[in-house]
């Protein structure tokens, strides 16, 4: 099971090295018997790297959401409130900021496509299939609704929204 490894370089040298004695004990150096497998064997560092390579590769596909869990109470027993520990733990981990910073700006935003492909259900110039400009289809759903203009605004890709409830 404590198998060390021979790498291939060291074979090959073997087995070039002219003595028949090093040919026969070392047959793995002959490059004919190969078959490209040149390579060392990977290290334990470079299998975590590539692990860390493909882990982020993935992490750049998803879009991050952040929940923040507060306990009610020290003991975490149900129907028990201490006000004063949510308060704290509310003030901690700053929330309220956070909510200040999201409704001083656009909260909710979307791609137009996604936008469109999940209300689009809720407007009949948009439902069954709506075969216009993604962006133009947005603004049938907005105006089916009578969202104010106040309430949102188009970008180039996405389209923003003020609060929430205006959207759910």
């Amino acid at each position: 099971k404590s198998n060390d490894t021979l790498f291939k370089d060291l074979s090959r040298a073997m087995y070039e090295s002219g003595c028949g004695t090093l040919m026969e004990l070392f047959p793995e150096g002959n490059s004919d018997t190969w078959r490209g497998a040149t390579k060392r064997p990977v290290t334990a560092g470079t299998a975590f790297k590539q692990s860390m390579y493909n882990m982020i590769s993935i992490l750049h596909t998803k879009q991050p959401s952040y929940i923040r869990c507060i306990k009610p109470n020290a003991k975490k027993a149900c129907n028990q409130f201490d006000a004063k520990l949510v308060a704290h733990q509310v003030a901690y981990l700053g929330l309220l900021e956070n909510v200040r910073v999201r409704r001083a700006g656009y909260c909710f935003r979307t791609p137009y496509e996604v936008f469109l492909r999940r209300y689009g259900m809720t407007a009949k110039k948009t439902w069954p299939c709506y075969r216009g400009d993604p962006k133009d289809g947005c603004v049938e759903i907005i105006k089916e609704h009578g969202i104010p203009e106040s309430e949102y605004a188009l970008g180039k890709t996405k389209i923003f929204f003020k609060s929430p409830p205006t959207v759910f």
